[in-house]
Formats: structure tokens, sequence, C-alpha cells
């Protein structure tokens, strides 16, 4: 049950984000299909798949035979999640930005309405987020 209900959330924030992008392009006089926008924000998800499959690897290499090395130091892996995070948003990001460009010629810059528009889905996504949490089953109230 709690995979559907993130499953499903996570899809709602990713068609959240082509709409947002077809939103910014509609704005600065773009023509340009859901398609196209949701390949431009499929793109921007490359880099946090590769980041998880370092942390994976990072936490296979360095797990003792008695797996208590993050319990032991977990201050060097929130740096390392951290880091790694900020860096595949930032080129997340970037991808985004080229691809917005690539579907058409804006009139203006469309730096502004990018942000603007990326902060109002970072607050959407937030939302949709906290309802999947308050969604998901309370493990102990069925232990009762």
């Amino acid at each position: 049950m709690i995979f559907l209900i993130f499953f499903v959330a996570i899809f709602a924030i990713h068609v959240l984000r082509g709409l947002q992008l077809m939103l910014t392009a509609r704005i600065g006089k773009v023509q340009s299909s859901f398609n196209d926008c949701m390949s431009a924000a499929g793109v921007a998800a490359l880099p946090l798949a590769g980041s998880y499959l370092l942390l994976y690897l990072f936490v296979l290499l360095t797990m003792g035979t008695n797996g208590k090395n993050f319990a032991e130091n977990p201050i060097l892996t929130i740096y390392l999640l951290v880091a790694i995070f900020a860096f595949s948003i930032v080129i997340g990001e970037s991808l985004i930005y080229l691809g917005l460009n690539r579907l058409g010629r804006f009139e203006k810059s469309p730096v502004l309405m990018h942000a603007l528009l990326t902060t109002a889905w970072v607050l959407v996504a937030l939302i949709v987020y906290n309802i999947a949490f308050q969604m998901m089953p309370n493990p102990l109230a069925s232990s009762l």
C-alpha cells in the first residue's frame, strides 16, 4: 500500500513538472506539446537516478560485516548525501533549462518565469508529499 501511495505521488509530481514547463513555454509565447515538455522533465531525473546508484554503491562498499558503520558515523553519510543530491539537482535543473530553451525561441529570457514556476512546483510537490505521508498507514495503530 505504501509503495502504491508513493508511486502515485511521484507520478503526479512528474506530471506537474511537465505542466510547469509547458506553462513556462506558453507564457514565453512558445508553442510546445506536453510530450516535449515531459521529455525535458524526464531528462532532469537522470542525474538523480545516477546519484541513487552512487549512494547505494557507497553503502555497499563501506558497510562492515556487522552493518554498523553508518550508525557509528552518520555525519559522513549526511554530508555525502547532501553533496551528491545538491550536485545532481543543479545538473538536473541545468538540463531542464537547456531543454526549455530547445522547445523554441522565447521573446525574452525564460529565467524569471522558470524560477518562479519552479518555486511554485516545489511548493506543490511538498503539499503532494505531505498528503502522501498523511495517507500512509500507521504501523503502531495496526499492532494494537
